[in-house]
């Protein structure tokens, strides 16, 4: 989704607009992470955070590998 062109649409624009609590693990997850979502999550602004969004209808999730 381009937030720009996004923006045209005044519900959407409502929701990237405002703080949301979003996932933020990067390229780091670790497991003890799963005690609590405050460890890797923010309230930010979408639109100022990033310029769109991948949405992903189905996904299975990663299986962590151990160097």
């Amino acid at each position: 989704m381009d937030f720009e062109q996004a923006e045209t649409n005044e519900d959407i624009d409502d929701i990237i607009s405002s703080k949301q609590k979003m996932t933020n693990i990067g390229d780091d997850f670790r497991s003890w992470y799963k005690i609590s979502k405050f460890f890797y999550t923010n309230k930010m602004v979408p639109n100022e955070a990033y310029d769109g969004l991948i949405i992903v209808d189905e996904a299975t999730p990663t299986e962590i590998i151990e160097n």
